[in-house]
């Protein structure tokens, strides 16, 4: 059997996980998370089955991976964003609503991934990979927390585990919120995503940058 040196096996993994990760992105914006299946991921990829069996451990698998890319964009955009320390508090309550909504209106993918079926993936993967995949999310999530401080040090201190509990429900109501969006029977019943995020992040910030606990 032939033998490859050990950096440019590493560098074959890589892409071909890469490309695994970028069939399933394909296929996201096709059609439905729970219409992907391993033998469909495999033939977007060009690979057999068994091939992205030695990368993932089941096709579920390679969407938590892509929860995880997806999220990681999605946080890049909102840590790339500044609010003006010397601002009201009120100012910075909004600004930071407003960031967390946005990044999410130009990143669908990340907002339909966590809104949708995939809460359930990590239930139908290994302990191993999910156990993985629950420590990323929270390494996420405290970082999330951590801009949440930057831009409300209201938060900081003996307040900075109502900034973890924000950060996480955030993203759930970002999710959630959008994944009603994608309903039409349900439009003439409720606002536009963005703005229905906006104002109840908005109430969710004030609420935990009052002197009354949270």
């Amino acid at each position: 059997m032939a033998t490859f040196p050990r950096g440019q096996s590493q560098e074959r993994r890589a892409e071909r996980t890469a490309a695994i990760l970028d069939s399933a992105r394909e296929m996201l914006d096709e059609i439905p998370l729970e219409a992907i299946t391993l033998n469909g991921l495999a033939r977007r990829a060009e690979l057999s089955s068994s091939v992205v069996l030695r990368y993932f451990d089941s096709h579920e698998a390679v969407l938590l991976a892509l929860v995880l890319e997806e999220t990681e964009e999605w946080l890049r955009e909102i840590e790339g964003q500044r609010v003006d320390p010397g601002a009201p508090l009120a100012a910075r309550r909004r600004a930071a609503a407003r960031t967390l909504v946005q990044a999410g209106a130009e990143h669908p993918r990340f907002c339909g991934l966590i809104g949708g079926p995939a809460a359930g993936l990590e239930r139908r993967v290994t302990a191993a990979t999910a156990a993985a995949f629950r420590e990323a999310s929270l390494e996420q999530v405290l970082r999330l927390a951590d801009w949440l401080i930057f831009v409300l040090p209201e938060l900081a201190g003996v307040r900075e585990p109502t900034a973890v509990h924000l950060a996480a429900r955030s993203v759930l109501i970002i999710g959630a919120l959008w994944a009603r969006a994608d309903h039409p029977e349900l439009v003439s019943t409720q606002q536009p995503f963005a703005d229905s995020a906006y104002e109840t992040l908005v109430v969710f910030l004030r609420g935990a940058t009052t002197p009354d606990e949270f």
